[in-house]
């Protein structure tokens, strides 16, 4: 992660030193159109730490599922009670203390382009209250698969994250101006959300 040199929509080039998100309240569709919600099922990927990528959902009901969802961010029952556990520890680096939040997703750079100091890209989207929510569901297809999830199987379905999909469409992100280097909260941020759904 750290070596490699991706380019944005724009063709401007960017490394990565940090990439985090939560994702939460997995939903299953099953093949009769019943749907499973996982109770507190809170996650926090950390490219850094390979091991946080494989996720397991426990206790999930025999059948045959053609169907996940789960939502990218942190709702505000958890956002507003203050500091929690597990994927919602603040020893994470997901929280923040002078606003008293989670960062929803975390992406962390350089680019040549950045008028930052030393070139930084700074992204850390989050926020859930009115027009500043950057909650996103999303439901990547299985592409025709059914998961069976029948005594003795343990069905696996394997997502790739793409950084770039940040500063792609529906709103390109420019890395030469400070507006799209430093993002904490706010519009831009909603619109990196959209992107990343």
């Amino acid at each position: 992660m750290h070596t490699r040199t991706y380019t944005n929509a724009l063709r401007q080039p960017y490394t990565v030193s940090h990439f985090m998100y939560h994702v939460r309240n997995f939903t299953l569709l099953k093949e009769d159109g019943s749907v499973y919600k996982v109770p507190e099922s809170y996650f926090l990927i950390d490219h850094e730490k390979p091991s946080s990528a494989f996720i397991t959902l426990p206790d999930i009901p025999a059948g045959d599922y053609t169907g996940v969802s789960f939502i990218i961010g942190v709702d505000s029952t958890r956002n507003t009670p203050g500091v929690q556990t597990g994927a919602l520890d603040p020893v994470n680096a997901m929280f923040w203390s002078w606003n008293t939040g989670y960062i929803f997703v975390r992406m962390e750079g350089n680019s040549p382009v950045s008028p930052q100091p030393n070139n930084k890209l700074l992204f850390h989207i989050g926020g859930f209250r009115g027009a500043d929510n950057c909650i996103r569901e999303t439901s990547p297809s299985l592409n025709g698969n059914v998961l069976q999830a029948w005594a003795g199987k343990s069905p696996e379905v394997h997502y790739k994250a793409d950084a770039s999909k940040l500063f792609g469409a529906p709103d390109q992100v420019n890395f030469s101006v400070l507006e799209g280097t430093a993002i904490h909260g706010g519009p831009r941020a909603v619109q990196m959300a959209d992107n990343y759904r």
